[in-house]
């Protein structure tokens, strides 16, 4: 279950769209498409905590909603994790910031957070 926190990621940097170009209609597709999958999780989502957290989500602005997801995501899961799980974390901030978008390249789980892992725990 813990293995699932890679979500939280994949929630803010698929709404942030950084593989597609700045300021087109590609950015709103990817946008609108994140939105799509955050919805799925309520239903398919294997953490049943999780699904509920996923059905709390509030109908705020979209940024709001994938940053609550992306929160949801980690707290709902065994172990609680945060940014101090890890050697770098994507932020909401990072959404609309390029700079920190780069700093938040390749994490690594810390150690402490890696033992509770399952499938996942050597992995790198």
């Amino acid at each position: 279950e813990n293995d699932l926190h890679g979500l939280h990621d994949l929630l803010l940097i698929g709404f942030a769209g950084i593989m597609v170009r700045p300021n087109t209609a590609a950015v709103a597709a990817v946008q609108e498409a994140t939105l799509e999958v955050m919805k799925l999780l309520e239903s398919l989502h294997p953490v049943p905590a999780c699904r509920r957290a996923m059905k709390d989500i509030g109908f705020a602005s979209p940024v709001v909603q994938i940053t609550e997801a992306a929160s949801a995501s980690w707290a709902c899961l065994p172990f609680p994790f945060s940014t101090g799980s890890f050697t770098a974390t994507f932020s909401a901030d990072a959404i609309q910031n390029q700079s920190q978008q780069a700093a938040a390249r390749n994490p690594r789980v810390l150690p402490d957070a890696r033992t509770y892992l399952g499938t996942c725990k050597d992995s790198h």
